[in-house]
This record gives structure tokens, C-alpha cells and sequence, in this order.
């Protein structure tokens, strides 16, 4: 617990206020898409939140910091995320900044097995994945 306290107190006011947003908007999303699909879900968030002309900037660096803490409050906190709904929510938290990202999703064959995973892309960078998730799944959204 005392790692976990001092990796806390090294954060900054902003990278600890995005880790909360989004402990508190995993279970959100999670309880979300057991009423509405994916798309519709999408498409209201999207309506909810448009893009302003003025986009604020941001770097790479911090992009993939987001995602970093998204990803973190996914597996650190109370609530188990799959990667539909973590990428759902840093998505969500890109475009509420003016950050006009891409949610991916993709699927594979392994084994006979049907697979899916979804991931945030930006500036055809990936922010929460391996960067060569879009080789291993093919994207289809």
C-alpha cells in the first residue's frame, strides 16, 4: 500500500484528476454498454461532446500518459475494465478535451478461436496498446 501511496503523491494535479475520472467512468461505461450497443453508444457520446474549431493541443507524450492512466485505474482499481471499455472512456476524456482520436476495433482468427480488442488511436498513433495492435487485429471500426 505504501507504493501505491507514494506513485500517488509523484502524480500531478491533472494526471491525478484523469486517473479519478476515470476509476469513476470504467463502471459508467461498463453498466452503459449493457443497455445500448456499441454504436449507438458511440454516436451519443459523440453528439454529447462535439468538437470545437478551436481544438485545445496537446502532445504525444501527454496522450499517451492518458492512456497510461486510464489504463492504470482499469487495473488498479476497484473495477475490472475490458478493453472496449477503457478505450471507450479515454476516447470519451480525449474528446472532451477537443482531441479528435479514433476508437479502433479489431478481430482476429487464433486457433479457430474468434478474438476482438479495441484500442485508442491518435495522430495514427496508438495511445493505450502495443503499437503494433493494429497488425495483430484487423480493424473493422
Amino acid at each position: 500500500m505504501r507504493t501505491a501511496w507514494l506513485r500517488w503523491r509523484e502524480l500531478t494535479i491533472k494526471e491525478r484528476f484523469i486517473l479519478l475520472q476515470a476509476l469513476f467512468l470504467l463502471p459508467v461505461a461498463g453498466v452503459l454498454l449493457r443497455f445500448f450497443r456499441y454504436q449507438a453508444l458511440h454516436a451519443k457520446l459523440k453528439r454529447l461532446t462535439p468538437l470545437r474549431d478551436q481544438r485545445k493541443q496537446i502532445d504525444l507524450l501527454e496522450a499517451r500518459r492518458m492512456g497510461e492512466l486510464v489504463n492504470t485505474a482499469a487495473w488498479r482499481g476497484l473495477y475490472d475494465a475490458t478493453c472496449l471499455r477503457r478505450s471507450l472512456v479515454l476516447w470519451w476524456l480525449l474528446r472532451r478535451r477537443g482531441i479528435d482520436s479514433a476508437l479502433r476495433i479489431g478481430v482476429r482468427m487464433e486457433d479457430g478461436e474468434f478474438m476482438s480488442h479495441a484500442w485508442v488511436e491518435w495522430q495514427d498513433t496508438v495511445l493505450n496498446d502495443t503499437p503494433d495492435v493494429g497488425q495483430r487485429f484487423m480493424a473493422v471500426l
